[in-house]
């Protein structure tokens, strides 16, 4: 087998329109998921190096930016590429619809990749002693204004900024896109939306909703880089943190959405309770998206604002357990 061989059953190039769009993501996916994975191997020899001989093999800034880049790599270059391809695949099949703007997916799966590229190597436009150009070292959002001209002595490439941007942008570009869909097929069904792609739709709006927060931030950032607008750090820290807890239900929501399709295939058997089932997947948008504060609680916020915070996290429970 050749090399174009290779290429076209790797990116099944012979199929139809959306299994070529989801495989190039999948691919990319999981170029992006080894990356992050050696990203942790390099922490961990670190921390290894450190706790049995007291020898840092690897710079404090290297280390730093092995998590962070650990973190944006497999959670966002892996797990939501991967995530978004495979509701793009079921949104099309089991709904039987033709894609339509198909220009939209394809700008956002260039975005969500240049992204990946922009974050993890923006160069030092101001030397400035104990740093290097491993500017995900410095955790920018809990550091904030860490890196921004007129607020930090270490000044960072704006690409850094844009590469948040442009991940941003490719989550409504094809979280907009899933949701058209639905809306399509919808005018047409005569039965009930099946239960997974019910949880696959409540996991694309948690993503929308889930943004609103660090896509503030990071305009707020850009617009503060380029002087527009003025900063203030731990209001834009309020802003990233809505995105905050919710990323994590993102990530995890759709295995939950998974087993409500592969449990009663393999049972052979009905859900217990469609109704609950459909309830369970509301609950779990409501309650997610109205949790990111109980990050915030070293910040000075009323004190019934974090006990309301505090109780809608542990609500988070009841649509797991009815699961």
């Amino acid at each position: 087998m050749g090399l174009k061989e290779v290429i076209i059953d790797l990116f099944q190039l012979d199929k139809d329109w959306t299994t070529r769009m989801v495989m190039a993501m999948l691919v990319l996916g999981v170029v992006w998921g080894l990356l992050g994975v050696i990203d942790s191997l390099m922490v961990r020899t670190v921390e290894a190096s450190w706790g049995l001989g007291a020898n840092l093999v690897l710079t404090p800034q290297e280390y730093y930016a092995g998590i962070t880049l650990h973190a944006e790599r497999d959670l966002f270059g892996f797990a939501q590429q991967v995530i978004y391809a495979i509701f793009i695949y079921f949104t099309i099949k089991l709904l039987n619809i033709q894609p339509r703007a198909k220009w939209l997916l394809g700008l956002g799966f260039i975005l969500i990749n240049i992204s990946m590229m922009f974050m993890e190597g923006p160069i030092l436009i101001i030397p400035a002693s104990g740093f290097d150009n491993y500017f995900s070292a410095t955790i920018w959002y809990y550091l904030s204004p860490l890196g921004i001209p007129g607020y930090s002595m270490y000044v960072a490439s704006p690409l850094f900024f844009w590469g948040w941007i442009f991940l941003d942008a490719f989550t409504y570009i094809d979280g907009f896109w899933i949701v058209y869909h639905y809306y399509l097929a919808s005018k047409n069904m005569k039965e009930k939306l099946p239960v997974p792609l019910v949880y696959f739709l409540m996991v694309t709006l948690m993503f929308m909703i889930g943004y609103s927060g660090v896509t503030a931030a990071d305009v707020w950032d850009i617009l503060a880089f380029y002087h527009v607008i003025g900063l203030d750090p731990i209001a834009n820290q309020i802003a990233f943190w809505i995105f905050g807890h919710s990323i994590v239900y993102m990530a995890w929501v759709p295995a939950v959405g998974a087993l409500y399709l592969f449990i009663p295939l393999l049972a052979n058997r009905p859900l217990y309770s469609d109704r609950m089932a459909r309830v369970s997947a509301l609950l779990y948008l409501i309650f997610s998206n109205n949790v990111p504060i109980h990050h915030l609680y070293m910040v000075n916020l009323p004190v019934e604002l974090k006990i309301l915070q505090e109780i809608l996290t542990y609500s988070d429970v009841v649509p797991s357990m009815m699961t």
